[in-house]
């Protein structure tokens, strides 16, 4: 019996029509999410109607920064008869929910280190098993800029992914750092990454987004270039892949001056030692790493229940598994997606 893989949506055109035909393909998805984030972003202070209106607080920075993406929220809402405001709840996601720890682990392999110089970027996207529900692969073919194909949640527009130019991005959450301000979730930014067409054009887009929390970025474009950037309320920190023509992170800062004790304390205690295990596994196989390899390294149990391939129950009483494995190859276009646990899973292929 195949294994379950998450479906896969396509849209076509202009920022509007994007929108509507994802709302109209996976509109139970888009209404479970929206259920998922009020579920765990409700309160006694806080009832899901004032959580609606404060959503709507972001609507003038999405059109100062982005504003082809509050068309295609527009669309959204259309094509999955929702509230206008509940598809700009979508776009928001973290930053008004209250998750249990998000423990991804990522990783970036020049081609100097594979077996055929191809180059692979991806991680595990580890979290609260229910996430699985609303998981989504979503193609867009728009009317004007790189196609991009991402694994995200239904009804929301950024996330983890790919383009049609060789840009890639996988992120990590962080412990600690600087405080939150007012500003943009981090989800509209890695929509407008997969927008960009080189490095270059990413990091002028990092100079000037309002970013409103803090996050890890492993990311690379097609000319091969690959770097890991540490974006924070307060401004990034960036290292180069370095002599050992690799990248790995998990979920602790590694760039001054947040790379501190005190940011250290409030990681996720088992990042440090996930880290250390992606780093050898890479530098075990580095000049002859396969497609093979890299599902394997992100199938490896060292440290079980808080592997890289992330199981439950976690030991430090979090609730967070693997639910999406992905590896891009982004000089060939192709993108490989295994739903829950690599270890058990089928991996599909995916062109750009």
């Amino acid at each position: 019996m195949p294994k379950e893989r998450y479906p896969l949506v396509e849209a076509f055109g202009s920022p509007y029509e994007l929108g509507i035909q994802h709302g109209r393909a996976v509109p139970e998805r888009i209404r479970r999410f929206i259920d998922i984030i009020l579920e765990s972003a409700t309160s006694a202070e806080r009832s899901k109607d004032i959580i609606l209106q404060r959503a709507l607080r972001s609507v003038p920075l999405l059109e100062e920064y982005c504003p082809n993406l509050l068309e295609e929220i527009r669309g959204l809402k259309d094509g999955a008869k929702i509230r206008f405001e509940e598809a700009v709840l979508l776009q928001l996601r973290g930053a008004v929910a209250n998750y249990s720890e998000e423990a991804c682990t990522t990783f970036a392999i020049s081609g100097a280190g594979t077996c055929d110089r191809r180059m692979f970027i991806g991680q595990n996207s580890d979290m609260e098993p229910q996430q699985e529900e609303v998981g989504i692969l979503l193609h867009l073919i728009p009317s004007k800029g790189p196609r991009i194909l991402m694994w995200t949640f239904a009804g929301n527009l950024g996330y983890h992914g790919m383009n049609s130019e060789g840009v890639a991005h996988f992120a990590n959450s962080l412990g600690g750092g600087p405080k939150g301000r007012f500003g943009l979730s981090h989800y509209p930014l890695k929509r407008a990454m997969l927008e960009q067409v080189s490095l270059q054009s990413v990091f002028q887009l990092l100079d000037r987004y309002p970013v409103a929390s803090n996050g890890n970025y492993t990311m690379c474009d097609g000319t091969g270039a690959y770097y890991n950037v540490e974006l924070t309320s307060e401004g990034y920190g960036r290292q180069g892949p370095g002599d050992g023509g690799f990248i790995a992170h998990s979920n602790h800062y590694l760039c001054s001056p947040w790379a501190c004790p005190e940011n250290h304390a409030n990681s996720i205690a088992d990042s440090f030692p996930r880290l250390d295990r992606m780093r050898t596994l890479i530098e075990e196989k580095y000049g002859r790493v396969t497609l093979a390899n890299v599902q394997a390294f992100l199938s490896d149990h060292s440290n079980a229940p808080t592997s890289i391939c992330r199981h439950l129950p976690s030991p430090s009483g979090g609730n967070s598994k693997t639910v999406c494995a992905m590896i891009a190859e982004p000089t060939a276009g192709m993108f490989y997606v295994c739903k829950g646990n690599p270890c058990a899973g089928s991996w599909k292929s995916y062109q750009v």
